[in-house]
């Protein structure tokens, strides 16, 4: 029998503070020996001090100089790496997973089983993702987590015909039926010579040549093992409000500018409906985030509907007391206004959904 395994999470969190309990108790529930908790914008106001498995570290000017020898970098996803690669040579844990706060493992059996039931010399692991949806519009932090999910679809006939009837003609821009990533996240052993990338790794020789030949050409990255036995729910829209914002984070100028066509022709399915106004916008999120029995019979028939009761609000009494943590607090929304408003400096770029 292969001996016991430790494993634990690193995130970078910049998000509301029931979110974060949320995230920490659902793993020290499944099992984390160590949580590593960066958070982004220097602080924030919950304090992990009485759980010895939480690790909080404030991502300020003096960690960034002090640990990394730099400014801040402008890019979250840079950061990202930074912060998981520092708490990978950190840990005590035999597996690492890099995950974003709105991202929850799901195994079919516990995570240590998993892991130790991998074949010998598997260093790099992935996990597929699958994303919450609704069939009625979420209102309160317990509404959210009591999500179901929709995991991606087969890249074949079956899944074509799917698409067709969960998005009509806005199919082509969501292959596999998802609105994020489909790579999904992975976990990486402690003693393996690999750093994390955002969806990968890399090896770290091959990051001290920059990852380039001598012919400047790219270095391929080691293959991932893929598990099927544990999975990555991911809580892409946190309700009406969150789903917008994060739809304007992506068309932030600059990173849109420097995003692939593909890519684009996503996001601008947003900025097409915001172009007609407030009803359209709310119209495509109840599309994309709400199912009707027809199409829940669609993701049932395609073996893509996920239903975890994962008892979140139980979990986070467990872990830090029976207070009133907000779940049945309203979520909130955001002004019409701040929509078009953000969109603004995009207005004289044509639409690739045109």
């Amino acid at each position: 029998m292969k001996n016991k395994i430790k494993w634990a999470i690193v995130v970078t969190a910049d998000a509301p503070s029931i979110l974060v309990k949320a995230f920490v108790a659902h793993h020290l529930h499944l099992g984390a020996s160590e949580i590593f908790l960066y958070f982004d914008k220097g602080s924030h106001e919950e304090c992990f001090d009485h759980l010895k498995r939480v690790f909080s570290v404030d991502c300020d000017s003096n960690y960034w100089q002090s640990t990394h020898k730099i400014d801040r970098p402008n890019d979250h996803r840079h950061r990202q790496i930074l912060n998981a690669n520092h708490a990978k040579q950190l840990s005590g844990s035999d597996w690492v997973c890099h995950i974003d706060i709105d991202e929850f493992l799901c195994p079919a059996r516990s995570v240590e089983e998993t892991l130790v039931s991998l074949p010998s010399g598997v260093q790099l692991v992935r996990i597929a993702p699958a994303e919450n949806i609704y069939k009625s519009a979420p209102e309160t932090w317990r509404d959210i987590f009591g999500a179901a999910f929709r995991s991606k679809f087969s890249n074949d006939n079956d899944g074509y015909i799917a698409l067709q009837g969960l998005y009509g003609d806005l199919g082509r821009f969501f292959p596999h039926g998802l609105q994020s990533h489909v790579e999904g996240k992975i976990f990486l052993q402690k003693k393996s010579k690999m750093n994390f990338r955002i969806h990968d790794a890399t090896y770290i020789a091959v990051e001290s040549l920059r990852a380039t030949s001598t012919r400047g050409q790219s270095i391929s990255r080691p293959l991932p093992f893929q598990i099927n036995s544990l999975m990555l729910l991911h809580f892409f829209s946190l309700g009406y409000a969150d789903w917008c914002r994060k739809h304007l984070r992506r068309l932030e100028k600059n990173r849109y500018c420097n995003t692939v066509m593909e890519k684009r022709g996503r996001w601008d399915v947003f900025r097409a409906a915001a172009s007609k106004g407030e009803s359209d916008v709310r119209g495509l999120y109840a599309r994309m985030n709400i199912i009707s029995s027809d199409q829940e019979k669609i993701l049932l028939y395609m073996n893509s509907l996920r239903t975890p009761d994962l008892k979140i609000a139980d979990k986070v009494v467990n872990v830090f007391g029976s207070a009133d943590h907000g779940f049945d607090e309203r979520l909130p929304d955001i002004e019409f206004s701040d929509i078009t408003e953000s969109l603004e400096p995009l207005k004289n770029i044509s639409l690739t959904t045109a």
